[in-house]
């Protein structure tokens, strides 16, 4: 054991010696700091009764500066010339700066000059230390950010939303798999009370796309947006679509998801799949000119989503404390417009353009129409596919003949189809 540790030792042993209550205990310690430090009995006592002091300390003699206080103002004014660099990108731009002092006609003297050449970035950041604090870098605040601390951060929840209104946001890519160059995305828009869902095709998700979608479907809307919620996109996310909104309805709250809490948003997930893709499944739509066929059968299938398909709401979840399971208690069956209709507080002018959406419309000629706009947008991509969908398994790229050698491949892969569902849908069409 060094001096040093023996010294730390019995200082903390002779505030324990102090605390002793009787003989026998100072006896054991005395035995203990005697066995430990390889002291005798008699000279640990006297030890633990008078410790050592404390080693002293070495005193650090300040270093000579090899730079002068007019080396360092030269420095203060090259690091401002160089827009408040770091030391570490300060020491590239001394010579530079130099340099561009002397054409200017500005004297730095030699020994300053050959002293600024040699500087090391660490001590570049010791001198200015005090300089960066009466110039702090001023950062560019980023609009994003700004309007994102603005909105407000909150989970929407069924119980929360008791009457229409609270709508949730979000959109579906129609990529294929794929999210190469430029598609078509769906808006999903969905109220939480009654499950009245409105989906629009937008061109490559812009914000422009998004905010003109919003201005066509929000003041369709047979009832009073009170609030518009989306995740974190970028697409959501922007001053257009904020103040496209605000203008429509200045009263309607917008919020958005907590980072990473997909279920925060759990009513528009839920119709992405159920709705969007039973629709549309895995294709890739990147021709914008199907885009009227595209908003038109977008339409019809939220026209026939709202009237005549009926859905169960959750009224209750009853937690078993044995099992742990939890088992959820539905409502009879409705379609979102009769939920919407048998709202008591709904106003007549919006009650009577929920009964004017349907009119003379059955859902027969619904089903018709739809498919038929749906065989315009996708019986050219399913066409294109006719390997796969014959069930070869091959892609017509691997059924031609192979090139010439020394050329390679083609690798541009083809979009992957929902076949089942657009082929089902293709064959109802054609009777």
């Amino acid at each position: 054991m060094s001096k040093t540790a023996k010294r730390e030792y019995v200082q903390s042993k002779s505030r324990e010696y102090a605390r002793c209550l009787n003989r026998r205990e100072k006896s054991m310690l005395i035995e203990e700091v005697a066995r430990t430090c390889a002291y005798s009995r008699k000279y640990a006592a006297r030890r633990l009764l008078a410790p050592l002091p404390s080693a002293p300390r070495k005193v650090k003699r300040a270093r000579a500066s090899f730079y002068t206080n007019e080396d360092v103002e030269w420095l203060k004014r090259i690091w401002r010339e160089s827009d408040f660099l770091c030391g570490k990108l300060l020491v590239g731009a001394i010579a530079p700066l130099l340099e561009s002092f002397a054409r200017e006609g500005i004297d730095v003297p030699a020994g300053t000059r050959e002293r600024l050449l040699r500087i090391s970035p660490a001590t570049i950041d010791r001198k200015l230390r005090g300089s960066k604090v009466e110039h702090p870098r001023k950062r560019c605040s980023s609009a994003l950010r700004e309007l994102r601390e603005e909105i407000p951060v909150r989970a929407l929840r069924a119980s929360q939303c008791p009457e229409p209104g609270h709508l949730g946001l979000d959109t579906v890519a129609l990529g294929g798999g794929s999210t190469f160059v430029e598609f078509f995305w769906i808006l999903t828009l969905t109220d939480v009370y009654s499950g009245y869902t409105r989906i629009c095709p937008v061109w490559n998700k812009s914000s422009e796309g998004v905010a003109s979608a919003l201005r066509r479907i929000l003041p369709e809307l047979p009832f009073k947006p009170l609030e518009l919620h989306s995740d974190n996109g970028s697409e959501f996310i922007n001053s257009t679509v904020f103040h496209a909104v605000k203008e429509l309805f200045p009263h309607c709250r917008v919020n958005r998801s907590r980072p990473y809490h997909k279920n925060d948003n759990a009513h528009a997930e839920q119709k992405n799949g159920a709705f969007v893709r039973g629709l549309f499944g895995e294709i890739r739509l990147d021709a914008r000119s199907r885009e009227a066929a595209l908003e038109r059968a977008c339409d019809l299938a939220s026209l026939r989503h709202n009237h005549f398909t009926p859905a169960r709401k959750a009224v209750s979840k009853i937690r078993d404390p044995l099992t742990g399971r939890t088992s959820s208690r539905y409502s009879r069956a409705k379609t979102p417009a009769a939920r919407l209709e048998s709202f008591s507080e709904l106003p007549d002018k919006y009650r009577e353009k929920l009964l004017a959406e349907a009119s003379g419309r059955h859902f027969l000629q619904l089903n018709r129409e739809l498919h038929e706009q749906l065989s315009r947008v996708v019986r050219p991509v399913v066409s294109s596919c006719d390997g796969l969908a014959s069930g070869s398994g091959v892609r017509p790229s691997e059924s031609a003949s192979p090139p010439p050698s020394g050329e390679p491949r083609s690798r541009t892969p083809l979009p992957r189809v929902n076949l089942p569902t657009l082929g089902s849908l293709l064959d109802e069409s054609s009777h």
